[in-house]
């Protein structure tokens, strides 16, 4: 009897750990997501209504999903309370907020973009976080193919590995 419930345990461990992926990817194209959202609403505040980019930070922490809301409310905690420069708080709340789940590429992109927001005029500014989005848009369309290509498989793969190592325990 033991060996059954140590050989079920097993199973659902190894089904459990490649689950973890399965629910680390929407994750990921959550907060893509989330983030394209914020970036395109922070573009229209700056170039339509021309807002200032401590009080831009305030409204799109208020405006926005989750995690974006939480990356937007840290960058402006950082400038304004910390007195960062407005790079540094932004590359700090990259840096701090961890449900953004972004890989080495689209945190260089986010961070690319914190170095040129406030440094130039308002179309440069545009133009660096449309470039921005469109990185961000292409990282989540891959993200999302990757998701459908293996989300499936590597749920089965877990259960059958699983399986596979109950078995040879029994």
């Amino acid at each position: 009897m033991l060996r059954w419930a140590c050989a079920s345990l097993v199973v659902l461990c190894s089904a459990l750990l490649s689950m973890n992926e399965v629910v680390r990817s929407r994750q990921r194209i959550r907060a893509l997501r989330s983030l394209l959202e914020a970036l395109s609403a922070m573009r229209g505040e700056l170039t339509q209504r021309h807002t200032p980019l401590p009080e831009l930070l305030e409204k799109l922490t208020s405006r926005q999903t989750q995690p974006a809301a939480e990356f937007f409310g840290a960058a402006a905690v950082n400038l304004v309370r910390r007195e960062l420069p407005f790079a540094a708080a932004w590359e700090m709340a990259l840096k701090e907020t961890e449900p953004l789940c972004l890989l080495p590429e689209e945190r260089q992109a986010m961070e690319n973009l914190g170095r040129q927001l406030g440094r130039s005029g308002l179309k440069e500014q545009a133009e660096a976080i449309l470039s921005a989005e469109k990185k961000l848009a292409l990282f989540l369309e891959l993200e999302e193919r990757e998701r459908m290509k293996k989300n499936r498989l590597r749920a089965a793969l877990g259960a059958g590995a699983g399986a596979m190592l109950a078995i040879l325990l029994l």
